[in-house]
């Protein structure tokens, strides 16, 4: 091989090397990456819910069974995503629309609503598909009276603050009593 080749050669293979471990081009292969992986996962979980698939492995009907079925066979640290997958692949299936042809955050904002408001909403959207038309049509119905938002879930219990201090007490070393004692201490004083 002549001179002129062999440093044409090591020129190009410099040139890639330097492509391959530049820092852009690798957070762009990385995000490439994700896209392709949340887009897989998220036509996956698609695929098993409209197959009902969870049924065959002996749980009941329904989203409910769906989510046991996969909070037994998910790994705990993708469950979460899963579930919001899961979330948009219920609207898709009710509304008939393929899979991932609309935002996952227009898609889950359609739980703000009872499922039997969910096909009203889609037809005053007219394919518009962007979280802000979602969230103009909505209040539109709202405004007209045909359609109300999900009640918000009830606040849970109070929480015993007196057990609680109990439960903490048995776990302080005397240290730790002892600052806790003179700042129990300085807060009686200050309600005098």
């Amino acid at each position: 091989m002549s001179k002129s080749k062999r440093t044409k050669k090591v020129k190009q293979n410099t040139a890639l090397a330097v492509v391959e471990h530049d820092p852009v081009t690798k957070a762009v292969k990385l995000m490439e990456e994700m896209n392709r992986s949340a887009k897989s996962l998220r036509a996956q979980v698609y695929q098993f819910y409209k197959g009902e698939m969870w049924r065959s492995l002996n749980f009941g009907p329904g989203v409910k069974e769906c989510r046991k079925c996969l909070k037994k066979f998910i790994d705990s640290s993708e469950y979460s995503s899963v579930c919001r997958y899961l979330q948009a692949a219920e609207v898709e299936v009710e509304l008939q629309i393929s899979s991932g042809s609309q935002p996952l955050t227009t898609l889950l904002m359609y739980y703000k609503y009872p499922k039997k408001d969910w096909h009203t909403i889609s037809e005053k959207l007219e394919n518009k598909k962007s979280k802000k038309s979602f969230e103009k049509a909505c209040l539109e119905l709202e405004a007209k009276g045909i359609i109300k938002k999900v009640k918000p879930a009830k606040k849970s219990e109070p929480v015993d603050n007196l057990q609680a201090a109990k439960e903490l007490l048995a776990i302080l070393t005397s240290n730790e009593l002892g600052e806790l004692y003179e700042s129990i201490e300085e807060a009686m004083n200050q309600l005098d």
